[in-house]
């Protein structure tokens, strides 16, 4: 009896050795937004080069800025920065190495977003009486943590987590007020939408553009310290649409200057999307698509409202006259 608890003694605190042994030996947390499982057609397995392909278009949209996009898909083979591709039942988990991935992104003068963005998340959603609305308000909650796998961030409960508030307070039938409070790397803003669509639908659009431009301002640009120099160039090459401008603005407008520009731009007919890819306090980019191809009238549109409208290599450089 005593050498058969002995041995049993013995064989715990073996176990207990090579469970030891395997943590120290295990690798650091790998990064979520670099790990995409594939799922493959019945009786096909593709190689390593083509699963790491599969893969990739989802990787550079968690981790790209919306301003570098365009077919920098193309730019780098995927395949020499693949961890690993584990079989899966019908698929595999495929995972990138993150210090080659950085390095490949950053070689080829492109932004990135290493650090991986978490945020704690409030929505308030009010009707034009004031009212609370929480059913949709959970709704818009539930998507967006849908939403986040998506884009590469992360939705926290806890509070610790830098906060980002974002209200939605409807003025009438069509239209809404957009206003966004954080203590994130993303400056606040509050804007005028207009609804043309399901008003659930525009509600949703609002928080996903509101998380993209939160989860963007965390981008490590190419030569950092001269970003303001060369911020056009770092994403002209990003929007090869006909119908895309790039407008840098650089002026010292208040916070209120510029959500008036924005809405104003934003509203005017010929003007089919604004996307902001950088906000600062004194430079402002976007990405301007036009309903036609012809821009010619942004010079005498903001000169109108006191601006310097000057085009560029890259696009469109507005100033202060």
């Amino acid at each position: 009896m005593i050498r058969r608890t002995l041995l049993t003694m013995l064989a715990l605190v073996g176990c207990c050795c090579l469970t030891g042994i395997a943590a120290e030996a295990k690798p650091a947390t790998e990064d979520a937004r670099l790990a995409v499982d594939l799922l493959f057609d019945e009786g096909t397995h593709p190689s390593l080069q083509a699963q790491a392909k599969m893969a990739w278009p989802v990787v550079l949209e968690r981790v790209i800025p919306v301003a570098e996009r365009g077919r920098f898909a193309d730019s780098i083979e995927p395949f020499t920065l693949l961890l690993k591709a584990q079989p899966t039942n019908g698929g595999s988990h495929v995972v990138f190495h993150a210090d080659r991935l950085w390095q490949a992104i950053s070689q080829a003068n492109k932004a990135y977003i290493s650090e991986y963005p978490a945020f704690y998340l409030r929505l308030i959603l009010n009707n034009a009486s004031g009212q609370a609305m929480p059913q949709s308000q959970q709704e818009l909650m539930q998507d967006a943590l849908q939403y986040q796998n998506l884009i590469g961030i992360q939705i926290l409960q806890a509070s610790s987590a830098p906060f980002i508030g974002i209200s939605i307070r409807w003025l009438d039938a069509s239209s809404f007020q957009l206003s966004v409070q954080s203590q994130s790397k993303l400056e606040e803003f509050s804007e005028t939408v207009s609804v043309a669509t399901d008003p659930l639908v525009a509600m949703q659009q609002a928080v996903h553009n509101t998380l993209l431009r939160a989860r963007d301002a965390y981008a490590v640009y190419p030569s950092a310290a001269s970003m303001s120099d060369d911020i056009a160039d770092v994403i002209a090459d990003s929007y090869s649409a006909a119908n895309i401008s790039m407008l840098n603005i650089r002026w010292s407008g208040s916070l209120s200057d510029q959500v008036f520009l924005e809405n104003k731009l934003r509203h005017d007919p010929r003007v089919l999307r604004l996307q902001p890819s950088l906000i600062s306090r004194n430079e402002q980019v976007y990405a301007l698509e036009l309903k036609q191809a012809d821009d010619q009238w942004l010079s005498s549109w903001f000169a109108a409202i006191g601006l310097r409208a000057e085009r560029d290599a890259h696009g469109w450089l507005v100033q202060q006259p």
